[in-house]
């Protein structure tokens, strides 16, 4: 249903309750699969899956660009949250004496360097996005040693514990 709250009154007042639910439902299943968007007719026949946008703006005959946009907001918001967040779990760090504030700012730059470099990734091949995350990785975890930084807080963000996930369970 967390998607579904930001959709607009226009767009509300278009959904009745029942398709409200059907949509929230499916809201919520997506949330659960990554936002996949998969469509089981699509998988059944073979023919490529409609991104969710498309299936929703369809199914309930909304404007594909207004649902695009409360995914776009949904989004930025999740991602607003957890960076606020993230932020709050180093200064707390910093508090309990774990963490100086210099490696904190450090790991802050890493970690958007990290996104952004997540970024660049997008459109690229399987083998290629394999290759530049693997060397990105080595890099991640020498720069950890480098500035003698426990691992835990950075490395995550390419397929290891830290970067905001978990960190502080676990991690060198």
């Amino acid at each position: 249903m967390g998607a579904l709250r930001y959709i607009d009154k226009e767009i509300m007042m278009a959904l009745n309750k029942k398709t409200y639910i059907v949509a929230a439902a499916l809201a919520g299943s997506v949330a659960l699969a990554g936002l996949a968007g998969v469509g089981i007719a699509s998988a059944a026949t073979g023919t490529k899956p409609a991104s969710l946008v498309d299936e929703l703006a369809q199914k309930f005959n909304l404007n594909k660009a207004d649902v695009q946009a409360v995914f776009d907001q949904h989004r930025s918001e999740a991602q607003s949250d957890h960076e606020a967040k993230y932020e709050q779990r180093l200064a707390a760090d910093v508090a309990a004496g774990k963490l100086t504030a210099a490696q904190k700012d450090q790991i802050l730059a890493k970690h958007q360097e990290v996104l952004s470099f997540m970024e660049s990734l997008k459109g690229k091949s399987a083998a290629d996005r394999k290759a530049a995350l693997d060397q990105e990785r080595h890099q991640l975890q020498q720069w950890t040693k480098d500035n003698s930084i426990p691992a835990r807080y950075v490395v995550g963000g390419l397929g290891l514990r830290g970067m905001g996930h978990r960190f502080g369970n676990g991690g060198a």
